[in-house]
């Protein structure tokens, strides 16, 4: 059987147009285990984790 692990990195910033202040920025990584091969839901579920690491230290979600 193949495992492995799907991985995402990346870098971001968070500007606001108007006053063109900067709102946030860091970096991320997150990934997810997999069994056999890389599925949907495989996936959806490290995009879904890394989107709440991206969001959680700014003010997006306040």
């Amino acid at each position: 059987m193949h495992s492995g692990d799907l991985y995402i990195e990346a870098t971001y910033g968070f500007y606001d147009g108007k006053s063109h202040k900067r709102l946030g920025y860091g970096s991320l990584q997150s990934n997810e285990g997999y069994f056999f091969g890389v599925a949907k839901s495989t996936w959806e579920d490290l995009m879904e984790n890394a989107a709440e690491d991206l969001f959680e230290e700014t003010p997006i979600l306040k």
